[in-house]
């Protein structure tokens, strides 16, 4: 089912997965608008893509100026917060094939059957 899901990301998509009710404790939000996709896991540390070709403008993200297209792309997390390039990938296949990874793994590990 979630790969079904997954794989309709190249088209457009924004979604918050979890495999814990509620979805409050750890989540995979992927947001996506067939340009760019934005992968992040919120647990106990907070995990986003990386886009090494964005890695300069590092100090120009923690400034906040949100209206810079030069460094962030059109997508919002959570519908409000601007993404930065440097945590978005255009490789949507990558991204996909990331989410499938992890999911199948973060399912394994909460039923016990992997580290």
């Amino acid at each position: 089912m979630i790969e079904k899901i997954l794989k309709k990301i190249p088209a457009g998509l924004n979604l918050y997965l979890s495999l814990v009710p509620y979805g409050e404790e750890e989540w995979l939000e992927v947001n996506c608008d067939g340009k760019w996709i934005a992968l992040s896991y919120c647990c106990d540390g907070d995990y986003y893509s990386y886009n090494g070709d964005f890695a300069h403008t590092a100090n120009e993200v923690m400034k906040g100026n949100f209206f810079d297209k030069s460094i962030y792309t059109p997508l919002n997390s959570g519908g409000q917060s601007p993404i930065a390039k440097m945590q978005a990938i255009t490789d949507i296949d990558m991204g996909v094939k990331w989410n499938i990874f992890h999911l199948d793994r973060e399912a394994l590990s909460q039923n016990g059957l992997a580290a």
